[in-house]
């Protein structure tokens, strides 16, 4: 139903929401297909969304791959599910001392939530980070 354009866009996005209870291996292609720059925002938020309630190092991959492809409501859902738990936020932090996420991307809240998870050394990454320029 996510993929087949006659069905309205709203019926589409609780399939998306839908398909990410379903196993990894069923659901990652599927989710991943919705998340290019081009696609319908409510469609992407399904997909992000869906992601974002799926706690595997992959799904925090795609969401940070497509971050720059997401509007801008959309990618504040896939930093708020990145900070979330310790394994996404590493992932985040890498990403950002790589320059492939910019730290001015986050917002308050973010960098507070950063700013909690990890051991010292992890909190003072993330410091180096969100005192930069």
């Amino acid at each position: 139903m996510a993929d087949n354009v006659k069905v309205p866009t709203g019926t589409r996005y609780d399939a998306l929401r839908m398909i990410a209870l379903d196993a990894w291996g069923n659901c990652g292609d599927r989710l991943a297909k919705h998340l290019g720059k081009d696609t319908h925002a409510e469609l992407q938020m399904g997909a992000v969304s869906g992601l974002a309630d799926i706690d595997r190092p992959e799904a925090a991959k795609l969401l940070l791959d497509h971050l720059s492809d997401f509007k801008p409501g959309n990618r504040k859902l896939a930093l708020d599910a990145l900070v979330k738990t310790d394994a996404r936020a590493a992932a985040l932090v890498a990403a950002m001392e790589l320059d492939k996420v910019s730290p001015a991307l986050l917002t308050m809240e973010q960098r507070r939530l950063l700013l909690e998870r990890g051991d010292e050394t992890f909190k003072r990454r993330v410091r180096k980070l969100l005192a930069a320029p």
